[in-house]
């Protein structure tokens, strides 16, 4: 019973403490987040470095790289590469896989999405006729 009104003592005094400290969130877009040049928030594709081997794809933990290429006589040519975000967990692995470092990450935070179907980082080549 004692560590019953102990646990309730300390969530009120938790909340009375944070009732009165300055704010935690941010009113983004208008606010931006300021943080250190380590972190990993948005990808960058370079189609025209892309040679569409799929090494970023394997490597990725969480499967959120799609590489679609076409084979034109002896090579292949990227169709499209694409990122989901939905399942991205921004480690870098396909940045450090990639050795024509077609894919980088970079730390601008650009990503506010509103449908489900636009939470994708998208690079198109297209086919030469």
């Amino acid at each position: 019973m004692f560590d019953f009104f102990r646990n309730i003592f300390r969530a009120f005094k938790t909340s009375f403490k944070l009732l009165f400290s300055s704010k935690v969130t941010l009113n983004y877009p208008t606010e931006k987040e300021t943080r250190d040049g380590k972190a990993r928030r948005s990808h960058t594709i370079d189609t025209s470095k892309c040679v569409a081997c799929g090494t970023c794809a394997k490597a990725c933990p969480s499967k959120a790289i799609n590489v679609s290429a076409h084979c034109n006589g002896d090579t292949k040519e990227l169709d499209e590469i694409s990122i989901d975000y939905g399942k991205c967990c921004f480690c870098g692995i396909c940045e450090s896989a990639c050795h024509k470092k077609a894919i980088s990450l970079s730390a601008e935070n650009k990503r506010t999405f509103r449908k489900s179907e636009t939470i994708k980082a998208i690079g198109k080549r297209g086919r030469k006729k």
